[in-house]
């Protein structure tokens, strides 16, 4: 009866370990050429594939199935609407999830729309919308998207998300405002010694020798808020020029 029991776990436990597999359609829309849109294809493929207990199968590896018509993907599954297609194209490649790419222009910008669509259920499982100056830009925060996608399926425990590395802050942002708040801690603490010298220096309430060591010290407090001051103007340089840089 034990030997049963165990064997039952083993088989729950390997099938719950099981790894999922995702469908990357190709990228579409009047936002991208076509070699642009292979390059996120790639670069989200990529990203995907970095998510533990996902096996990511591209638009090429369509285009090896025999019973499967590549023309028929790229022409029909364009948007949520043909699910029948992504329902066969799902049962041809054996995958329980789908993913939808499209790229837009908005004025000056391109917008890369990425959805993940969970072909059992036939529901929306998450969906990204990503904002760059260019394609390269857009490329860039591939695995933001990837994350994005495969966070709601973690809770089965199957599925891990690739560490985002285009997400958060960027390495000058970071160092703009650890130097910013540095600055300004120096300068808050001249000032404040500044103040404290102003108020014993003329007291005669002080004991006197605090009073002259206050008073000597006078020119040092001044330069500690000033090169605090320095620091802070040139960590806001470094934080302002970072932010941009992520722009």
């Amino acid at each position: 009866m034990r030997l049963i029991a165990l064997a039952l776990l083993l088989l729950t436990v390997s099938a719950r370990a099981a790894p999922m597999r995702v469908f990357v359609l190709p990228a579409k829309g009047e936002g991208a050429s076509a070699a642009e849109a292979r390059a996120l294809d790639v670069a989200l493929t990529q990203a995907l594939a970095d998510a533990d207990g996902l096996v990511v199968v591209s638009a090429n590896d369509v285009q090896q199935l025999a019973d499967l018509s590549a023309e028929r993907t790229a022409a029909d599954c364009t948007d949520a609407a043909s699910s029948a297609c992504l329902a066969e194209v799902a049962q041809g490649l054996g995958a329980e999830l789908v993913v939808m790419q499209t790229v837009e222009r908005l004025g000056g910008a391109r917008l890369w729309q990425v959805s993940l669509f969970d072909q059992r259920h036939a529901g929306l499982v998450a969906r990204a919308t990503l904002e760059a100056s260019d394609v390269a830009g857009l490329k860039a925060q591939a695995r933001r998207a990837a994350a994005t996608l495969v966070r709601p399926l973690e809770p089965d425990g199957v599925v891990a998300a690739p560490v985002d590395d285009a997400g958060g802050l960027s390495p000058l942002v970071v160092a703009g405002v650890a130097t910013t708040a540095v600055g300004a801690l120096t300068a808050v603490t001249g000032a404040v010694l500044i103040g404290a010298g102003a108020v014993i220096v003329p007291s005669d309430a002080y004991d006197t020798e605090l009073r002259r060591s206050m008073q000597g010290a006078g020119p040092a407090f001044i330069g500690v808020a000033a090169v605090g001051a320095l620091i802070a103007v040139v960590g806001a340089g470094v934080w302002i020029a970072g932010a941009v840089v992520d722009d």
